[in-house]
């Protein structure tokens, strides 16, 4: 229910169906054109999208109902078909059609930065990838804590994953093992204007999935690219692989959204 002060002048309701909720919505004529309809709506909706697992937003409304119509596209639904649909007949028993539209909101799973002008492009995001060394990657660890650590990493040109290499025991395998999906961040050394004491640092973190590798081919080439980024002394790192290979295992990081900006300390 919605209410001004003690008067009930509305009710909004939501159902759900796999992630998309159908929204619902009624007002007293008495209260149309005064906004509370969209704010309503709209404090509603952001909180089941903060709370829940939402994919979309439905919604149905007569095309001539200009006041609903307005309302939806107010609320960032679009458009998506139209219908002929009859919920009444006549006195002779005939339906009483009316054209009704059907809206969509999607739901992005990631958001979207607040300060825009500080966004890297996507090009600059897998600069700062490839470049630097180590980062933090963080799981979902026990009892549902965060649990981060600083770990190497590669930027794989080929596939456009992320490789770690790890041993194969530990709390952030048993986190993996039980909720696949991480983050990782990452920064550059930052540079400083001429007479700012102020670094500009650009940051860069990636939301995905982790899949455990243990194919020794697989852990062998990769672990050599990535110790590339440390030393070229290719005859160490051969040495290194041969002994250790067989009790490590690679994380692939396969990113579902990348984001970056670029920070200015003061």
């Amino acid at each position: 229910a919605v209410l001004l002060e003690d008067t009930m002048i509305g009710y909004i309701c939501f159902h759900e169906d796999n992630g998309n909720y159908d929204l619902g919505y009624c007002f007293h004529s008495a209260y149309h054109g005064k906004g509370y309809a969209y704010e309503s709506c709209s404090a509603m909706m952001d909180d089941i999208a903060r709370t829940h697992a939402v994919k979309a937003f439905t919604a149905g409304t007569a095309l001539k109902n200009i006041p609903s119509c307005n309302l939806l596209n107010k609320l960032g639904f679009v458009l998506k078909k139209t219908e002929t649909l009859a919920f009444h007949k006549d006195e002779n028993g005939n339906d009483i059609t009316f054209e009704g539209g059907i809206y969509h909101k999607e739901i992005p799973m990631f958001r979207e930065l607040i300060r825009k002008q500080k966004q890297l492009s996507q090009d600059e995001c897998i600069e700062v990838l490839k470049t630097e060394t180590r980062g933090v990657l963080s799981v979902l660890g026990d009892g549902d804590y965060p649990y981060g650590t600083p770990m190497n990493h590669f930027y794989n040109d080929s596939d456009g994953n992320i490789y770690f290499h790890c041993g194969n025991l530990g709390h952030r395998l048993d986190a993996l093992r039980k909720h696949d999906k991480v983050s990782f961040c990452t920064y550059d050394q930052g540079y400083r204007n001429e007479g700012e004491w102020a670094w500009n640092v650009r940051s860069v973190i990636v939301f995905g999935r982790i899949e455990l590798i243990d194919d020794l081919s697989v852990i062998a080439d990769i672990t050599a690219k990535l110790s590339l980024k440390f030393t070229q002394d290719t005859e160490y790192i051969q040495k290194e692989i041969e002994e250790h290979a067989h009790r490590t295992l690679l994380l692939k990081l396969t990113p579902e959204h990348i984001c970056g900006k670029l920070v200015n300390e003061s």
